[in-house]
């Protein structure tokens, strides 16, 4: 297995991807995107390590990618990687349930001994330039199809693009809606629509993590959410999401967002890009 493109850059300028973050070890390729803190962990400023919850969770899935026997299966992987969650957050004296399960991230390992890619969460996956099904959070559809309507609406009633950017409202009424997100992450209720997978510390079952199979030779693209699609070069993936920068930065009508693009940022979000070939 080769990397062939590597690239992480955090919303705010940070080269090391914020709460994005790529690992690479002989036997494994790991991406991961660390989930945004909301509710008591914002207003309490909660840290481990020094880091957001976020960043602290995709860096510690990362490192313990070096320590997961080469041969594991994805349920086993899923274990491994889930006890580092936990007990590190019991090792920082940060009470996992008492604050909400506040360390998670979306998910994806490339395991070389198996050629499988493993997924939880919504990384997303193109092989030979083909992408893999999508696994979205379900809300952040709703999300952000809300926004874009009330932005719509804010500018048929007179508000420019940069009134809006500087001062967005949208993000006030979705914030007691996100604020209550982390219900839905790893709900066991079957029946609810709005429930999803993502690696926070809690027991998991086995099929949580989506297996795929690849063949020797095959040119895989794994992307964070801040990009807008696997783009078969970073320089493509790149230069298509500054164009929606610039055109969009409200993201209501080439992409949909939940926040706009802030005038000292360099993102709507963090991103990561990874490309190799199996």
């Amino acid at each position: 297995m080769t990397v062939l493109e590597k690239f992480t850059l955090g919303k705010n300028g940070d080269p090391e991807g914020g709460e994005d973050h790529i690992e690479i070890t002989d036997a494994f390729y790991g991406v991961f995107d660390g989930v945004t803190s909301r509710g008591r962990a914002v207003t309490e400023n909660l840290r481990i390590e020094g880091m957001t919850p976020g960043r602290w969770a995709a860096r510690t899935l990362g490192a313990s990618l070096r320590s997961l026997a080469t041969d594991s299966t994805a349920e086993a992987a899923l274990e491994h990687l889930r006890t580092a969650l936990y007990d590190g957050m019991l090792r920082n004296d940060v009470d996992p349930v008492a604050w909400q399960w506040p360390a998670a991230a979306e998910t994806c390992v490339y395991s070389h001994a198996r050629k499988e890619i493993w997924r939880l969460g919504d990384v997303i996956i193109a092989v030979n330039g083909t992408p893999l099904p999508e696994s979205p959070t379900p809300l952040d559809g709703p999300a952000t199809w809300y926004r874009a309507a009330a932005l719509w609406a804010l500018l048929a009633a007179g508000h420019s693009v940069d009134e809006l950017r500087e001062n967005d409202p949208t993000w006030e009424m979705l914030l007691p809606l996100l604020e209550l997100q982390h219900h839905l992450r790893n709900c066991p209720d079957d029946t609810n629509p709005f429930a999803y997978w993502n690696l926070d510390g809690r027991h998991l079952p086995g099929s949580a993590m989506g297996v795929y199979e690849v063949q020797a030779g095959d040119e895989v693209v794994v992307i964070t959410d801040g990009y807008l699609r696997p783009a078969a070069a970073l320089d493509v993936a790149e230069r298509e999401l500054v164009q929606v920068l610039c055109e969009d930065p409200l993201l209501i009508r080439l992409h949909r967002g939940l926040r706009p693009v802030a005038r000292t940022a360099a993102s709507f979000d963090d991103r990561a890009y990874l490309r190799f070939r199996a």
